[in-house]
């Protein structure tokens, strides 16, 4: 035996024995629902199978079986599954099995680190059944790569055609993915195929229209859990966390926002469930005081924000002062506004006994029922209001009597064109169609509209006799509403709030609502007219709308 033969055992590089199972993962993925459904996921499944019984491999477990992008490599759940379980078992497969690199990873340099981390470091190969390319050589190694890159290249090359493409689509104010809840989506590539359409068509449900709700709701002052309540009682079930997120989606006012426009904001074609002057009204209250949130133990106190100061004119508190009743030792509680600026008002807010003067909530009342509209005036207010109204709906009226005359006009074009064709007179069948189906969506299109107007109309009434219930009850209706109803009111009457003058025990306005200035006027300057207001008084009082009447009816 050659004396060099006992240093073997230090000698340094040759072939070490490494260790091989004969197990082996599979992973099969698609991009899209399309594929999912037509079986592209059930041939990965069965070339995967396949590969390993020729092989001589032992498939033990397989991973995917679902549609995911493959344009992130962490966003993926299952891929992300995959990698975690290599990375936890002690007894590691020999080789991942994919049906196509693509498969495995298109984000280029990403894909190469992952590969890298299974092979380099978990000892785990990487084999395309396709091609047969695999990670068992350096060479391997380097087609797995390369191979990596250019599913990178294609992605690229692919964006590069469908971008521009999905900008246009999105300029022209067409959505692009999932709609929120609310609506049914038509179009092209939609996943309910009951809903494929050539156009794209996204029309407001029964769910959202009672969603609907939720925004007026919202406008009128009412909290979220408040909404999340009165949604309920009506069939919607949201959370807290729901609303949330609506109010700061443009969607749901009919704007479209996507990262492709790179900045730019579009008008969307799709049916709004809120008006934009309604969403950006909302959007500034939220941003001015975080959304109406008002504690619990300032329930109590309904002038806070709206009452200030005569004297100082600085807005005024509300606070409460716990007392011990000396004949039985009872706790109670005794609320007031203060002025914390220059201390010079302190009332109670309810009156007492021992109180020099009456509290604030009964000042109010008493100053409140002067803009009661008298039953009396019924007739007089409703001739005023009429009148108001007429001005606002000459301009849809004018409208109407256009679309009419065009409807008429398409119905007459629709007519000569079947009484042609039923003559036998149109040679083009095709083109009968073409014309027969523009004419048809165009006459739906104008009876829809008329529909809406006279849906506001009909609307116009029932909002009236609304108004005149509150109007007759103002002063009830605020004494036995919680504390969103009474600010609803205290906000509808007097805008930009009141001032508390306790020398002349009572309050002072800075503003009226016009509507309650023309209650003023009626009730006051002509109490003791028999007949009705001079045409003149009509004439100029033309212009009251726009007053801000419709949160009188809160729901009722």
């Amino acid at each position: 035996m050659n004396s060099l033969e006992k240093f073997k055992k230090f000698a340094k590089g040759g072939e070490k024995e490494i260790s091989r199972t004969n197990e082996v993962w599979g992973y099969t993925r698609v991009s899209s629902k399309d594929q999912f459904v037509n079986k592209s996921l059930f041939n990965q499944d069965q070339s995967i199978k396949q590969c390993a019984e020729e092989n001589g491999w032992l498939l033990t477990k397989t991973f995917g079986g679902t549609y995911e992008s493959a344009s992130g490599d962490f966003t993926r759940k299952e891929f992300m599954r995959l990698i975690t379980e290599v990375k936890k078992s002690k007894r590691k497969p020999y080789a991942i099995l994919i049906y196509k690199v693509s498969r495995f990873s298109r984000t280029g340099g990403g894909g190469i680190s992952m590969a890298n981390e299974l092979i380099e470091t978990l000892g785990v190969n990487l084999y395309e059944i396709s091609t047969g390319k695999n990670t068992f050589s350096e060479h391997g190694k380097l087609d797995i790569y390369n191979s990596l890159i250019e599913a990178r290249r294609e992605t690229v090359n692919k964006l590069e055609i469908t971008i521009p493409g999905m900008k246009t689509f999105l300029s022209n104010g067409n959505w692009l993915g999932t709609v929120p809840k609310g609506w049914d989506h038509y179009g092209p590539r939609v996943r309910d195929r009951t809903k494929s359409s050539n156009e794209q068509k996204i029309i407001l449900n029964e769910w959202g229209k009672k969603l609907q709700n939720a925004w007026k709701w919202k406008d009128q002052g009412f909290p979220d859990h408040e909404i999340v309540r009165k949604l309920a009682e009506i069939g919607i079930t949201v959370r807290k966390q729901y609303l949330s997120a609506m109010w700061r989606n443009p969607f749901y006012c009919g704007v479209l926002t996507n990262r492709l426009l790179e900045g730019e904001v579009v008008k969307g074609n799709w049916e709004r469930m809120v008006s934009v002057e309604v969403f950006m009204r909302i959007q500034e209250r939220i941003d001015l005081n975080g959304g109406w949130q008002v504690k619990k133990e300032n329930y109590r106190f309904p002038f806070s924000g709206m009452v200030s100061c005569g004297k100082c004119h600085e807005k005024m508190v509300g606070y409460s002062v716990r007392k011990t009743r000396k004949k039985d030792g009872q706790n109670y509680t005794i609320d007031y506004y203060k002025c914390n600026y220059c201390r010079g008002m302190n009332i109670n807010v309810n009156t007492t006994k021992k109180a020099k003067q009456k509290g604030a909530h009964d000042m109010f009342l008493e100053y409140l029922s002067n803009f009661r509209l008298d039953p009396k005036y019924t007739n007089l207010f409703l001739k005023q209001l009429n009148v108001t109204f007429s001005v606002l709906n000459k301009d849809s009226k004018e409208e109407r009597v256009l679309l009419q005359k065009e409807l008429n006009s398409l119905k007459e074009d629709n007519k000569a064109l079947k009484r042609r064709y039923a003559l036998g007179r149109f040679d083009d069948e095709e083109l009968y169609d073409e014309i027969r189906n523009e004419l048809s969506e165009k006459i739906l299109h104008i009876e829809n509209k008329l529909g809406k107007s006279e849906i506001q109309l009909s609307n116009q009434i029932v909002f009236t006799k609304k108004s005149l219930k509150f109007l007759q009850n103002l002063p009830e209706i605020w004494s036995k509403g919680q504390f969103y109803i009474r600010q609803q009111i205290q906000n509808l009457v007097f805008p930009e709030g009141f001032i508390l003058n306790d020398k002349k025990d009572g309050y002072l306005t800075k503003r009226v609502n016009e509507v309650f200035v023309l209650i003023l006027s009626i009730s006051g300057n002509y109490n003791h007219k028999k007949s009705g207001l001079p045409t003149s008084f009509f004439g100029k009082s033309a212009q009251v709308a726009g007053v801000g009447l419709e949160p009188t009816t809160f729901g009722l």
